[in-house]
């Protein structure tokens, strides 16, 4: 099985997710620096970012940072749509993961995580002639998890929960004995709760080696 993060590997939706949680919130919650909310979104929904950083400012004092619960929510909202509407234009493709998704979907499972909605996962993917190759998408709106007691976990755990759940019903069920597992993430935190869940982190897409993929 391949992992793909959708966010940041696949798509260059970093810095317009960044861009919308930093207007979002300085306009009522938080004055913040761009790099630091360019840092937190890496590996987080938008409305985790937000709390995230509307809570790590309210705890240090910072100017403006008195932590109003109707703000933060009214924060989400404006950064999830601003978004979203930035979402129709697209976003950058990189082309090396999209050739390697690719080549590893003749030999195995491509399953995509996303940070993003579902709709505008969907949505990208489509226009750029992917979904056939996909067997599995988990985004940050998904809200089932395979362990009842991660339910309430941030997305990206509740996001591994499943897939390495499916990994190893599928593995059971086609017979299959040491089942690849390898995760293209990008951040520290995205690649801790990969490496908890038993995948492979390798540091760049140049690093992925597949049994019978070629990697030119």
């Amino acid at each position: 099985m391949l992992v793909i993060a959708f966010d940041g590997v696949l798509f260059d939706t970093l810095d317009e997710r960044a861009r919308a949680v930093f207007e979002a919130l300085r306009s009522d919650v938080a004055v913040l620096e761009f790099e630091k909310v360019r840092a937190t979104v890496t590996g987080c929904s938008i409305v985790e970012s937000v709390r995230a950083l509307a809570i790590e400012t309210s705890a240090a004092g910072a100017p403006n940072s008195a932590l109003d619960e109707t703000a933060v929510d009214l924060a989400c909202l404006r950064a999830e749509r601003a978004f979203a509407a930035a979402v129709t234009h697209g976003f950058s493709l990189n082309m090396q993961a999209r050739n390697l998704l690719q080549r590893a979907a003749a030999v195995t499972r491509i399953v995509i995580r996303a940070d993003s909605k579902r709709r505008e996962v969907e949505s990208l993917l489509q226009l750029a002639g992917l979904d056939g190759s996909v067997s599995m998408i988990r985004c940050s709106d998904d809200q089932r998890s395979a362990t009842t007691s991660l339910s309430n976990a941030n997305s990206i755990t509740r996001s591994y929960d499943l897939i390495a759940g499916k990994l190893a019903n599928n593995a059971g069920l086609l017979g299959e004995a040491g089942t690849i597992g390898i995760a293209l993430e990008i951040g520290a935190n995205a690649q801790a709760v990969a490496r908890k869940w038993g995948f492979e982190t390798p540091p760049d897409l140049t690093s992925v080696r597949f049994p019978g993929v070629d990697q030119r």
